[in-house]
């Protein structure tokens, strides 16, 4: 274990050094690439390497980790009474899973080492089921991601649940394993109900220019609707549980300035412009990626409603976490690319650049 600014500063120095590693081998060494792309070895030390990082950490520097503290204490109150209490708990499966650690008699660090391993597992195996010769490019643009390490280590609750059901919908439409991970994501924690109906809505709806359509008049929209909407959300129960301080304005924070979020919207929009690009400019026909990106631009939509809420990243972050997997896919898939391994390539770096940077 590192100090907790030296081990988030390395984690990026890691990554950063992973990614140049990668690239060279896809532009340099072609022989190689294959061996590279989908080395299972490779995918497995990355896993490890990510769990190990996110779970075995300083957790109590509110500073750096400021809801693992709050994780960490919940914990250790759990350990010391061993009592659940269903009725209260707003998150059913997250309670039950820490309860069941806690009547292991598991450490808290191991505690969090198992939080690790549900959210970076089902990213890794989705990968896997994704593409089998470039699982290895996939899972990189995912771990480099800006919300994956904060997920991992904050919102941890949130980012196993979206992990779950990433991995859900690669089951899709084999009803009992998707079920299965939809609804353990869901107990897990209730705000991906809004991907999972958004998923089920473009299942059955695969019109693409009607979703982008309402996103692009969602901007507008969102100036003059904005109360009224939030005034709607709040009326759903697993909305409102956790989501009240940041409709109404009352908390601050890092996340917490009011005001529309030019900067989360351009940052969204990344994987939509790629997508719109591939699927009308480029004609490509992809049933899962058609899917993804209708469920991507509907998620989103949601959020540019109400882009103007304090943290208003925590709703962005229901549609963000497909945002990777978007933008390298087409690169991965599209059969007429050219050049397909330098623009693999420059996507890692420059996602990554920015990541880093920011």
């Amino acid at each position: 274990m590192f100090e907790a600014h030296t081990q988030v500063l390395l984690f990026k120095i890691i990554l950063l050094v992973i990614v140049i590693i990668t690239v060279i081998f896809l532009l340099l060494f072609p022989a190689k690439r294959k061996k590279i792309t989908s080395s299972k070895s490779f995918l497995y030390s990355l896993a490890l390497f990510c769990i190990c990082f996110i779970g075995i950490r300083e957790w109590w520097v509110e500073e750096v980790y400021s809801d693992s503290i709050r994780y960490g204490q919940s914990y250790l109150i759990l350990s010391n009474h061993l009592t659940l209490n269903i009725k209260d708990a707003k998150d059913v499966g997250f309670s039950i899973f820490s309860w069941l650690c806690a009547q292991l008699s598991l450490s808290i660090n191991t505690y969090f080492i198992l939080c690790a391993c549900l959210y970076v597992i089902p990213l890794m195996l989705f990968s896997c089921r994704i593409t089998r010769i470039h699982s290895v490019v996939l899972f990189i643009m995912i771990i480099t991601s800006l919300s994956f390490y904060n997920y991992g280590v904050n919102g941890i609750r949130n980012g196993i649940a979206t992990s779950l059901l990433l991995w859900s919908i690669t089951y899709f439409p084999r009803k009992i394993p998707f079920l299965t991970l939809s609804i353990l994501a869901v107990i897990f924690h209730k705000s991906v109900l809004i991907p999972l109906v958004s998923f089920l809505i473009v299942c059955h709806f695969s019109k693409t220019k009607w979703y982008v359509f309402a996103w692009v008049c969602a901007i507008p929209l969102s100036f003059y609707i904005f109360q009224a909407f939030s005034d709607f959300l709040l009326r759903f129960a697993f909305i409102a549980d956790r989501a009240e301080d940041y409709l109404t304005g009352s908390i601050e924070g890092e996340f917490s300035r009011v005001g529309f979020r030019y900067d989360f919207l351009l940052y969204g929009a990344v994987p939509i412009i790629v997508g719109y690009y591939f699927l009308y400019k480029k004609h490509f026909e992809d049933l899962f990626y058609e899917r993804l990106f209708n469920c991507y631009v509907l998620t989103n939509t949601f959020w540019v409603l109400i882009n103007q809420v304090p943290y208003s990243n925590r709703f962005a972050y229901l549609s963000w976490f497909m945002m990777p997997v978007l933008i390298i896919y087409p690169f991965i898939y599209y059969p007429s690319i050219q050049n397909r391994y330098l623009h693999i390539s420059t996507f890692l770096l420059g996602y990554y650049a920015f990541t880093f940077i920011i």
